[in-house]
């Protein structure tokens, strides 16, 4: 233990000699410890479950009773989720056939979607039909401004709908009646302080001519409410949430609340995954470090050696930095991240993340804190090993010891990435989760095989400027740092293409996402829209959007039944497009990006035009038709011509002849707008508040640019930052050389040459490396977006297929390319250029 102590005395004394690596080294440990840590409280703050909810919920209440039946029993969980379909021959519930069949006074608290007209935007929001004033309603909100309503003809609002326009006087109309309400107070909703609320006594708002759904009360009973009492009131039809209950579950009640701890298969994988790489992670990025470390204390440990110090004191002093350097930096990002969690999540409500109480996960939070002391101690085990072997004389005479030509471990590299490459074959179109395992198989098999790689790049140096053979050569000759720099960067770039290929890929189901709009095109439609409301609607667009080019197109109905359509490739094959163009020569001069004869003749003869290749087959093309309400349908050949286009976003336009010849009818119901509207939500408001039943849909916003730039921002400094440690590194073992050439004549630019040589070839062979093994991955990973099976025409199972693979260009340019480039020009610039004489025994 005596040992250990100065061990920890001489590592904590180097930590603050050495500053700048100490730093560095605790960014490297601390940083993920704190992001994992943050991002943990982030979520578990944001995940708000029912108990936290009780006090918005209930109020000061025992219990919530919703009516879903009369006289029909229902089934219902023990957090008050009940079973059980609404029937429009049921009467209503009544509070007072309600309280008789309870101990304790019950209000009324129903809940129902109105739509509200605020300035001039009509907007879906949740109606709240209950008396604030009561008593018992204490908790549920938070009056900001104004007073409770204390009568029909008024109304309180959230926050976000006051900032909309609903201020404290207005008179804001309700449901397509356009009932007049006066706002009279402005509430807040300390959970999600952004949701649209609106609150009003009851008959207010809901329609009472309806069939009761989203009938509730509020129960202030005499004795707690318990789960007998609960199957009693499911026995006749009511869906009771009990304060009790809830609080405390019954083990034989039905429900989530109690925690499920059955481990499965998937969490396995994805926890194992996340382990492996933040460990190899640190542990390459800090080893260097380390190593460095190691450089600078080499003359310590070889005084303590002549001393009299064993080579296991030895081991055990650079052993020791992991441990106080690691257990440093876990005990600041955790402490750190903890509180920067709750600073990110409050950041946040404008986005509409639920702001529950501070919620830590301490055991999930010191697991991660454990693994950052592990990964931390791990780091520095293999300069410990090299600190064993440290021989005095040569230490204290200046010279470098000799070291052994090591390969690595080849043959195990080699075995690890061809298992995961047959695993991901064999995985290909399947469970992610599992790819993603595999993937990280092979960026395992990778990193060992680096050593062997480092050593097959010597012959680079040939022929090249001397500051590139200098330090080509010397990297091959110190592989066990190169090997480790190098490793860091490849695992970092490889990540960030294989992610970035696939989010940017459009293997992804456009009818689930609605993303089948290209940038700057918004419609409107409405199928079933008369003709005078048609018009209206498209009078207000062209009104809103005056200097803006408008498409008209068709869409399918059929009496009262609007159709959906699938271009099939041939009648049993694959659907390669849902919800195709029905239009004329407007909509084919949108869709081409301009005019061709040979499509507009194919059109005007009520040919389907295509513009991906292989679809057409024998001049004909597949057309599936289903009703949206019953989901029936066919599908059919139809006449088609084939025209590629390399970069239309649409894969075809069928005329409305087309759709008449198999017993449709094509109507004039939807509109292009050629225009990126700033603001869609209001827009589709305004357009909706003149004709209720218009749909106003727009290209789903696309956060997967962002991320792919949050990746390139955290690969930047995982790369940078591995570069630079090896760099320093590689500066300090080539001191001599690079006095001596100072000594005969050299220029400061030629040490600052080879400085940038060697950054620009541990970054440029990484983030090589890296491309190599991303490309593959993301090529796996993307593909299973891109295969998803839907319900088509007439029950038969269509298999919507984009396997299309897009390459984020730039951003991979600037990784394997733009960073290498940096990251020479950074060490260039910041090389030491003075010339530093070593000492030598005589």
């Amino acid at each position: 233990m005596s040992a250990f102590r100065a061990a920890l005395r001489l590592s904590r004394r180097d930590a603050l000699r050495a500053k700048g690596r100490t730093a560095l080294i605790l960014l490297m440990i601390g940083l993920p410890v704190l992001v994992v840590t943050g991002a943990l409280t982030l979520f578990a703050t944001a995940q708000v479950d029912l108990r936290e909810e009780l006090p918005y919920r209930l109020g000061a209440a025992d219990a919530h009773i919703d009516a879903l039946h009369n006289g029909r029993p229902v089934k219902q969980t023990v957090e008050g989720a009940g079973a059980g379909r609404v029937h429009m021959s049921d009467p209503l519930w009544t509070t007072e056939a309600v309280a008789a069949l309870v101990k304790g006074r019950v209000i009324p608290n129903s809940t129902v979607w109105v739509d509200l007209l605020v300035d001039g935007v009509l907007k879906a929001v949740v109606g709240f039909e209950v008396d604030l004033r009561e008593p018992m309603t204490k908790g549920m909100r938070t009056l900001v401004e104004g007073r409770f309503p204390a009568s029909t003809g008024e109304i309180a609002v959230s926050s976000s709908l006051a900032e909309a326009g609903g201020r404290i006087g207005e008179t804001l109309k309700v449901s397509r009646k356009g009932v007049p309400l006066k706002v009279v107070g402005i509430t807040e909703n300390p959970v999600r302080p952004t949701e649209d609320e609106v609150f009003a006594l009851r008959g207010a708002m809901m329609d009472n001519n309806g069939n009761g759904g989203g009938t509730g009360w509020l129960l202030d009973a005499t004795e707690p409410v318990t789960w007998e009492q609960v199957r009693r009131l499911n026995a006749v039809g009511l869906v009771v949430q009990s304060r009790a209950l809830i609080e405390n579950p019954p083990a034989s009640a039905p429900g989530a609340l109690r925690s499920d701890t059955s481990i499965t298969a998937d969490y396995v994988v994805i926890l194992g995954v996340m382990v492996v790489m933040v460990v190899m992670e640190i542990v390459l990025m800090a080893g260097s470090a380390f190593a460095v470390g190691l450089r600078r204390r080499r003359h310590e440990l070889a005084v303590l050696a002549a001393q009299g110090a064993s080579p296991a004191h030895l081991r055990l002093v650079v052993a020791a930095d992991g441990l106080v350097l690691g257990g440093a930096a876990t005990l600041a990002g955790t402490v750190i991240g903890v509180p920067a969690g709750l600073a990110v999540l409050s950041l946040l409500s404008p986005s509409g993340l639920a702001q529950g109480p501070a919620d830590v996960p301490w055991g999930q939070v010191v697991s991660v804190a454990a693994l950052g002391l592990v990964s931390g101690v791990v780091s520095a085990l293999i300069p410990a090993f090299q600190a064993g072997r440290t021989a005095p004389a040569q230490v204290l005479a200046g010279r470098d010891p000799a070291g052994r030509d090591r390969a690595g471990w080849p043959v195990l590299g080699l075995l690890l990435v061809v298992a995961g490459v047959g695993l991901i074959v064999k995985l290909f179109g399947g469970r992610v989760q599992f790819v993603i395992a595999a993937c990280v198989l092979v960026i395992l098999g990778v990193v060992v095989l680096t050593p062997w790689l480092v050593r097959r790049t010597a012959g680079l140096a040939s022929g090249r400027a001397l500051a590139v053979r200098l330090a080509v050569r010397d990297a091959v000759r110190h592989r066990g740092r190169t090997a480790s720099a190098v490793a860091a960067v490849m695992a970092a770039a490889a990540a960030v293409v294989a992610l970035s290929i696939t989010l940017h890929s459009k293997g992804q189901n456009l009818a689930a996402d609605g993303n089948d709009l290209p940038d700057g095109v918004f419609t409107v439609s409405g199928a079933l829209l008369d003709e005078s409301s048609w018009t209206r609607a498209r009078a207000e667009v062209e009104r809103r959007l005056p200097t803006v080019r408008t498409v008209g197109g068709y869409a399918v109905v059929n009496g009262k039944d609007e159709f959906t359509l699938s271009l099939m490739q041939g009648r049993t094959g694959y659907a390669v497009e849902l919800n195709p163009v029905v239009g004329d020569g407007e909509a084919l001069e949108l869709a081409m990006g301009g005019q061709d004869e040979r499509a507009v003749q194919a059109l005007s003869a009520g040919k389907a035009v295509v513009f991906r290749p292989g679809v057409v087959k024998d001049g004909r093309v597949g057309l599936g038709y289903a009703a949206k309400h019953t989901g029936k349908g066919k599908v059919v050949e139809v006449e088609a011509v084939e025209i590629p286009i390399e970069d239309s976003h649409w894969i075809s336009v069928i005329p409305p002849s087309a759709v008449r010849k198999i017993g449709l009818s094509a109507v004039p119901r939807v509109l292009y707008g050629l225009h990126d509207v700033p603001d869609p939500e209001r827009f589709a408001g305004q357009i909706k508040a003149v004709v209720w039943d218009a749909e106003v849909r727009f290209p789903w916003g696309d956060n997967r640019s962002m991320a792919i730039w949050i990746m390139v921002g955290a690969a930047a400094f995982l790369m940078l930052g591995g570069t630079f440690v090896a760099t320093g590194l590689a500066a300090a073992d080539l001191r001599r050389d690079l006095n001596t050439m100072a000594a005969v004549g050299a220029a400061p630019r030629t040490r600052r040459r080879i400085v940038a040589a060697q950054a620009g070839y541990i970054s440029g062979l990484g983030a090589l490396m890296g491309l190599l093994v991303g490309l593959p991955m993301g090529l796996a990973l993307a593909w299973p977006a891109g295969a998803v099976t839907i319900p088509g025409p007439s029950g038969f199972q269509v298999m919507l297929q984009e396997p299309t693979i897009a390459i984020p260009w730039l951003p991979l340019a600037l990784v394997v390319v733009g960073l290498p480039l940096l990251a020479a020009l950074v060490a260039g610039l910041f090389a030491p250029t003075r010339m530093r004489l070593a000492r030598r025994l005589t």
